[in-house]
């Protein structure tokens, strides 16, 4: 299993509760919509729940400086993927 260092984000109110550290664990393969084990529905529905967790879990343990460098990494990347080319920050 891969695993990654991150920096989490430090309490900025004294007195606050620390922020609570997190781990994500992906371990188990998506079932096969192909294959009839799971309707195209429920797969789409299953990637906005993964999708709100995973976004829970980091706006809550990430320090804003990462979180939103991770937003535009993964808008550049995403476009990049799909053929879009962003000049002057527009695509």
């Amino acid at each position: 299993m891969k695993t990654v260092q991150i920096y989490k984000a430090q309490t900025v109110i004294r007195g606050a509760e620390p922020v609570e550290s997190v781990s994500i664990v992906i371990d188990v393969p998506i079932p096969d919509v192909r294959g009839g084990e799971l309707m195209p529905g429920e797969a789409f529905e299953q990637f906005r729940k993964d999708a709100e967790a995973i976004y829970g879990v980091l706006a809550g343990a990430l320090p804003g400086g990462t979180l939103s460098r991770l937003y535009a990494i993964m808008a550049q990347k995403h476009a990049e993927n799909v053929g879009l080319v962003i000049v002057d920050g527009k695509p």
